[in-house]
């Protein structure tokens, strides 16, 4: 189930922002990179770890540093998304 929780403004366009409260694993794929981290896989798009503060980790688009892309999820420890921002620049 999706939940509308935020709308912004993105250069002159409005772009909606959803949060997703109700996908786990069975949604989305894990599967670990040449090295050994951890990436999560979603419709295609690949997020790697980027920090993990408590419960909660941090993970952002594969392609940030190279484009900038601001795609971002947040995870529990059990993997729960409690938050997920799938809007992609590419």
């Amino acid at each position: 189930m999706l939940e509308l929780i935020h709308v912004i403004s993105l250069h002159k366009e409005c772009v909606v922002v959803l949060y997703l409260t109700s996908m786990t694993l069975s949604d989305m794929t894990m599967t670990t990179s040449i090295r050994g981290n951890p990436i999560i896989v979603i419709a295609g798009y690949r997020f790697n770890r980027h920090r993990i503060r408590g419960v909660k980790t941090y993970w952002k688009c594969s392609t940030h540093l190279q484009r900038g892309c601001r795609a971002v999820i947040h995870t529990l420890a059990d993997m729960t998304v409690i938050k997920c921002i799938n809007i992609h620049n590419h």
